[in-house]
């Protein structure tokens, strides 16, 4: 099977790059859960510790406490340990709105 982006060696990288993000996910979630990590607060605190991506923190909140993607979002961003990264994504998010807004003048 060929990737659409570029031969068999892209599609081979992509399965092995998937494969380990789920072993890594599988291992980050396993950890929380020995840690008996009762609330979401408490998972954000130890995931930003051991230098879990948001992207991670998001999917192993949802997968922990049942939450829909809004609720995680928001709690991450509203988590201590978090706000420079909640801090650095809104700075992104308002340049981004700014180019936009300028390219339509």
């Amino acid at each position: 099977m060929r990737s659409p982006l570029g031969g068999d060696y892209a599609y081979r990288r992509g399965i092995a790059k998937t494969l380990m993000n789920d072993q890594r996910f599988k291992s980050l979630l396993r950890e929380m859960r020995e840690a008996a990590c009762t609330n979401p607060s408490s998972a954000l605190s130890l995931m930003r510790r051991k230098a879990v991506s948001p992207i991670e923190a998001l999917k192993i909140l949802r997968e922990l406490f049942g939450m829909n993607l809004a609720d995680a979002k928001m709690a991450l961003s509203t988590n201590p340990a978090w706000f420079d990264v909640a801090e650095a994504a809104d700075k992104l998010h308002q340049e981004i709105i700014d180019a936009v807004e300028k390219g339509e003048e």
